[in-house]
């Protein structure tokens, strides 16, 4: 009993540490204004952000700005600067963690550092900063009710009943509180979380609808679903609601389709070695295609696709990355190790010729590679694809349009707020290599998409996970394999 007091006392004492102080008014403005500079300062791809969506960043800045009063809390101003965030709509800018923060200032592989302005005393308060805009999401939400969004339309995925209503998975939800759910989520944006942009349909959606909503204000709502007005509760279960069978591939694959298709599952762009040598173990000359999947995969090591296709290939394969940011000294110095500088006004550019070169050890296939890329395909995932873009006689690239701008990008700088010491990151680089063709990196060659029969089918009736799944059902690589 004596140990369980102690332990109680001494993590009360360390969630009281970390507690931050009461900021005035005038701090928490003069915190926002250091965010909105720094946004201004480094988030090259701005620009293409208000063109792609339709909006202003300055403008969404502005009015959160306005939010804040003498009565907003530490964590409520957190959210607002969070929200602001949101704006930018980009992986890369977000919310650091205390280990983010201690690696960001004491590594020597850090390039960022010096244009940074933390310092390892600012971990105080990191890890809080973060749990709050989790927590708010996570906590508030027990809603086991779920919408998928696809084919620019929002359905129901589970059948459920409420007050004697019955709807069937499948139905159309089209309005919450009699607004037109288009209208609604641009409406709420940027307080919406798990946000992404439909380049066909031209809109805003949230792929997690009813988990982003109580954050944002709506605990209660009534949603319009095919002609009836259901009210769903977030905070409360609904009853017989069936779950998800099955979950998404998230475990590394190589594996034969049919004996002349190598496939390549890559959930994250990590552990080169294991994907090579699985590669080695099974592949056979008479092999004709390789699948590269990486429709869920968020990023990692830029080295873990070059590595692999250095063991792959028969003869060198070369692109180019050509990377946008704005001038800063400070900012050309760090990245100077990393190619030719153009500095144009106050724009610059670092590029370089690149050449994966085969190894020793090689496979030597030569034949067609084609890989397969989905909404979330990010980060070092979208540079591989930034690479194969390049050479279309060797790659094609099949799937969905990407839900965030594209390419080959440098990671993001590390900022603390000066009073606040909220710790954040923000993305300052866009892949230019696509011009205006395709100016966000995020095009297909093949463009194949999901629609809601497609989406229950993978979670309810077939499990995905299953070789049979890839062979029969997947539509991605039922298109491959047509091809002669």
């Amino acid at each position: 009993m004596k140990l369980c007091f102690l332990y109680f006392v001494l993590w009360s004492c360390t969630v009281l540490a970390v507690q931050p102080v009461k900021l005035t008014k005038v701090q928490m403005l003069e915190d926002f204004e250091f965010l909105q500079k720094t946004i201004n300062d480094y988030a090259v791809f701005i620009p293409l952000v208000e063109k792609r969506m339709g909006i202003s960043v300055r403008d969404h800045l502005k009015a959160l700005q306005q939010e804040i009063t003498s009565e907003t809390t530490p964590e409520e101003f957190a959210v607002l600067v969070r929200h602001g965030l949101n704006i930018l709509y980009d992986g890369h800018s977000n919310f650091c963690g205390k280990d983010a923060l201690k690696w960001n200032v004491t590594s020597t592989y850090n390039y960022l550092k010096e244009v940074s302005n933390a310092e390892l005393g600012d971990t105080l308060y990191a890890d809080y900063y973060a749990s709050v805009v989790a927590d708010r999401i996570y906590q508030k939400n027990k809603s086991n009710i779920f919408f998928k969004y696809a084919d620019g339309k929002y359905y129901v995925t589970s059948p459920f009943t409420v007050n004697g209503i019955s709807i069937k998975s499948g139905e159309e939800v089209t309005a919450v509180n009699g607004t037109p759910i288009d209208t609604f989520v641009n409406n709420l944006f940027p307080k919406l979380y798990y946000t992404g942009w439909d380049p066909i349909h031209k809109k805003l959606y949230s792929d997690m609808l009813l988990t982003s909503l109580p954050p944002a204000g709506y605990e209660t709502c009534i949603f319009t679903i095919g002609d009836k007005k259901i009210p769903i509760d977030t905070r409360t279960q609904i009853p017989g609601v069936e779950k998800i069978k099955y979950g998404l591939p998230r475990t590394p694959l190589v594996t034969l389709l049919e004996n002349d298709i190598l496939y390549i599952r890559m959930p994250m762009m990590m552990s080169y070695g294991w994907y090579v040598n699985q590669i080695k173990e099974i592949y056979h000359p008479k092999i004709k295609k390789v699948i590269f999947d990486i429709r869920l995969n968020g990023g990692g090591d830029d080295n873990v696709w070059k590595k692999i296709l250095s063991h792959l290939l028969k003869t060198p394969f070369q692109y180019t990355y050509r990377v946008e940011m704005n001038h800063r000294e400070n900012l050309k110095n760090a990245i100077a190790n990393f190619g030719e500088i153009e500095i144009q006004g106050n724009k610059m550019t670092v590029s370089r010729d690149r050449t994966i070169l085969p190894d020793s050890n090689s496979v030597g296939f030569d034949g067609h590679i084609y890989i397969l890329q989905g909404r979330y395909t990010y980060s070092a995932a979208s540079a591989f694809i930034s690479a194969a873009k390049q050479n279309k006689e060797k790659f094609t690239i099949i799937g969905e349009p990407g839900a965030m701008i594209s390419g080959y990008t440098f990671p993001g700088i590390v900022f603390v707020l000066p009073h606040s010491k909220i710790v954040y990151k923000i993305a300052f680089s866009t892949d230019v290599t696509g011009g205006t063709t395709d100016p966000y990196m995020d095009q297909p060659d093949i463009l194949i998409t999901e629609n809601i029969d497609d989406y229950l089918d993978r979670f309810f009736t077939h499990n995905p996970q299953e070789i049979s799944y890839l062979q029969e059902r997947d539509k991605c690589i039922k298109y491959v394999k047509g091809l002669q």
